[in-house]
Protein backbone atom coordinates (compact mmCIF):
# COMPACT_ATOMS: atom_id res chain seq x y z
CA UNK A 1 0.00 0.00 0.00
CA UNK A 2 1.45 3.37 -0.97
CA UNK A 3 1.88 6.01 1.69
CA UNK A 4 -0.87 8.17 0.21
CA UNK A 5 -3.40 5.33 0.53
CA UNK A 6 -2.18 4.64 4.06
CA UNK A 7 -2.83 8.30 4.85
CA UNK A 8 -6.25 7.96 3.24
CA UNK A 9 -7.04 5.04 5.53
CA UNK A 10 -6.01 7.09 8.59
CA UNK A 11 -8.18 10.02 7.47
CA UNK A 12 -11.17 7.75 6.87
CA UNK A 13 -10.70 6.07 10.25
CA UNK A 14 -10.59 9.49 11.94
CA UNK A 15 -14.00 10.28 10.49
CA UNK A 16 -15.33 6.90 11.58
CA UNK A 17 -13.96 7.43 15.10
CA UNK A 18 -15.67 10.81 15.37
CA UNK A 19 -19.06 9.45 14.36
CA UNK A 20 -18.77 6.30 16.46
CA UNK A 21 -17.95 8.55 19.39
CA UNK A 22 -21.19 10.47 18.90
CA UNK A 23 -23.13 7.20 18.52
CA UNK A 24 -21.66 5.68 21.66
CA UNK A 25 -22.37 8.76 23.74
CA UNK A 26 -25.94 9.13 22.51
CA UNK A 27 -26.72 5.53 23.38
CA UNK A 28 -24.87 5.70 26.68
CA UNK A 29 -26.65 8.79 28.05
CA UNK A 30 -28.89 6.77 30.40
CA UNK A 31 -25.84 4.93 31.75
CA UNK A 32 -23.90 8.18 32.11
CA UNK A 33 -26.85 9.68 33.98
CA UNK A 34 -26.92 6.72 36.37
CA UNK A 35 -23.15 6.29 36.82
CA UNK A 36 -22.30 9.96 37.29
CA UNK A 37 -25.57 11.11 38.84
CA UNK A 38 -26.01 13.67 36.06
CA UNK A 39 -29.07 15.84 35.64
CA UNK A 40 -30.73 16.78 32.34
CA UNK A 41 -28.66 19.95 31.79
CA UNK A 42 -25.40 18.14 32.46
CA UNK A 43 -26.42 15.37 30.05
CA UNK A 44 -27.35 17.90 27.41
CA UNK A 45 -23.87 19.39 27.60
CA UNK A 46 -22.27 15.98 27.11
CA UNK A 47 -23.52 16.21 23.53
CA UNK A 48 -23.65 19.97 23.05
CA UNK A 49 -20.14 20.77 24.30
CA UNK A 50 -18.66 18.49 21.67
CA UNK A 51 -20.82 19.77 18.82
CA UNK A 52 -20.41 23.43 19.76
CA UNK A 53 -16.63 23.38 20.04
CA UNK A 54 -16.31 21.39 16.80
CA UNK A 55 -18.55 23.77 14.85
CA UNK A 56 -16.98 26.90 16.33
CA UNK A 57 -13.39 25.92 15.60
CA UNK A 58 -13.36 23.87 12.39
CA UNK A 59 -12.49 26.93 10.25
CA UNK A 60 -9.78 27.98 12.71
CA UNK A 61 -8.17 24.55 12.46
CA UNK A 62 -8.37 24.75 8.67
CA UNK A 63 -6.40 27.99 8.80
CA UNK A 64 -3.92 26.51 11.28
CA UNK A 65 -3.48 23.54 8.96
CA UNK A 66 -2.67 25.91 6.10
CA UNK A 67 -0.12 27.76 8.22
CA UNK A 68 1.45 24.99 10.32
CA UNK A 69 0.96 22.02 8.03
CA UNK A 70 -2.17 19.98 7.52
CA UNK A 71 -0.56 16.69 8.47
CA UNK A 72 0.81 18.11 11.72
CA UNK A 73 -2.58 19.51 12.76
CA UNK A 74 -4.37 16.31 11.70
CA UNK A 75 -2.03 14.04 13.68
CA UNK A 76 -2.21 16.30 16.73
CA UNK A 77 -6.00 16.22 16.51
CA UNK A 78 -6.07 12.43 16.18
CA UNK A 79 -3.76 11.88 19.14
CA UNK A 80 -5.66 14.41 21.27
CA UNK A 81 -9.01 12.88 20.29
CA UNK A 82 -7.87 9.41 21.33
CA UNK A 83 -6.44 10.59 24.66
CA UNK A 84 -9.52 12.70 25.38
CA UNK A 85 -11.78 9.74 24.56
CA UNK A 86 -10.06 7.71 27.24
CA UNK A 87 -10.15 10.63 29.68
CA UNK A 88 -13.86 11.22 29.02
CA UNK A 89 -14.54 7.55 29.65
CA UNK A 90 -12.81 7.89 33.00
CA UNK A 91 -14.63 11.11 33.92
CA UNK A 92 -15.36 11.36 37.65
CA UNK A 93 -18.20 13.90 37.42
CA UNK A 94 -20.71 15.28 34.93
CA UNK A 95 -18.87 18.61 34.77
CA UNK A 96 -15.55 16.90 34.07
CA UNK A 97 -17.21 14.86 31.32
CA UNK A 98 -18.74 18.00 29.80
CA UNK A 99 -15.36 19.76 29.76
CA UNK A 100 -13.59 16.73 28.29
CA UNK A 101 -16.28 16.36 25.62
CA UNK A 102 -15.77 20.02 24.70
CA UNK A 103 -12.05 19.42 24.38
CA UNK A 104 -12.81 16.35 22.29
CA UNK A 105 -14.79 18.58 19.93
CA UNK A 106 -11.70 20.74 19.46
CA UNK A 107 -9.66 17.68 18.51
CA UNK A 108 -12.41 16.45 16.19
CA UNK A 109 -12.45 19.85 14.46
CA UNK A 110 -8.70 19.60 13.84
CA UNK A 111 -9.14 16.18 12.22
CA UNK A 112 -12.19 17.16 10.18
CA UNK A 113 -10.78 20.42 8.84
CA UNK A 114 -7.42 19.03 7.84
CA UNK A 115 -8.47 15.51 6.83
CA UNK A 116 -10.48 16.58 3.81
CA UNK A 117 -7.84 19.17 2.91
CA UNK A 118 -5.21 16.42 2.97
CA UNK A 119 -7.31 14.33 0.62
CA UNK A 120 -7.65 17.29 -1.75
CA UNK A 121 -3.93 18.04 -1.67
CA UNK A 122 -2.76 14.42 -1.94
CA UNK A 123 -5.00 13.04 -4.63
CA UNK A 124 -5.85 14.20 -8.14
CA UNK A 125 -8.24 13.11 -10.83
CA UNK A 126 -9.73 9.65 -10.51
CA UNK A 127 -7.73 8.89 -7.36
CA UNK A 128 -9.29 11.93 -5.65
CA UNK A 129 -12.75 10.65 -6.53
CA UNK A 130 -11.86 7.22 -5.14
CA UNK A 131 -10.41 8.73 -1.96
CA UNK A 132 -13.46 10.91 -1.35
CA UNK A 133 -15.73 7.92 -2.00
CA UNK A 134 -13.75 5.89 0.57
CA UNK A 135 -14.05 8.70 3.11
CA UNK A 136 -17.76 9.02 2.44
CA UNK A 137 -18.29 5.26 2.67
CA UNK A 138 -16.57 5.18 6.06
CA UNK A 139 -18.79 8.02 7.28
CA UNK A 140 -21.92 6.29 5.94
CA UNK A 141 -21.00 3.01 7.60
CA UNK A 142 -20.34 4.75 10.92
CA UNK A 143 -23.64 6.62 10.72
CA UNK A 144 -25.65 3.61 9.63
CA UNK A 145 -24.18 0.92 11.80
CA UNK A 146 -22.72 2.88 14.70
CA UNK A 147 -25.78 3.39 16.84
CA UNK A 148 -27.09 -0.13 16.43
CA UNK A 149 -23.94 -2.22 16.63
CA UNK A 150 -21.96 -0.15 19.12
CA UNK A 151 -25.02 0.32 21.29
CA UNK A 152 -25.48 -3.41 21.53
CA UNK A 153 -21.86 -3.97 22.48
CA UNK A 154 -21.62 -1.50 25.36
CA UNK A 155 -24.46 -2.96 27.40
CA UNK A 156 -23.10 -6.26 28.81
CA UNK A 157 -23.39 -6.09 32.59
CA UNK A 158 -20.68 -8.72 33.07
CA UNK A 159 -18.03 -6.23 31.96
CA UNK A 160 -18.89 -3.80 34.75
CA UNK A 161 -16.68 -0.74 34.93
CA UNK A 162 -14.42 -1.87 32.10
CA UNK A 163 -17.30 -1.09 29.79
CA UNK A 164 -17.96 2.27 31.44
CA UNK A 165 -14.44 3.38 30.68
CA UNK A 166 -15.33 3.67 27.01
CA UNK A 167 -18.98 4.66 27.05
CA UNK A 168 -17.91 8.07 25.79
CA UNK A 169 -14.90 6.74 23.91
CA UNK A 170 -14.54 6.32 20.20
CA UNK A 171 -15.71 2.74 19.69
CA UNK A 172 -12.35 1.55 18.42
CA UNK A 173 -10.79 1.77 21.87
CA UNK A 174 -13.82 0.13 23.41
CA UNK A 175 -13.59 -2.87 21.11
CA UNK A 176 -9.88 -3.31 21.80
CA UNK A 177 -10.36 -3.04 25.57
CA UNK A 178 -13.22 -5.46 25.70
CA UNK A 179 -11.11 -8.08 24.00
CA UNK A 180 -8.53 -8.09 26.78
Amino acid sequence: MSSKWGAMFAIAMAGVMQLLDVSVVNIALPDIERDLGANFNELRWVIDANALTLAATVLIYGTLGDRLGRRRVFVAGMVAFSVLSLAAGLAWSPVALDILRGAQGLAAAAMLATGLALIGATFTGRDRNTALAMWGAGIAIALGAGQHSVGQDIRPESLGNLCRIFLSGDGQHYLVSCLF
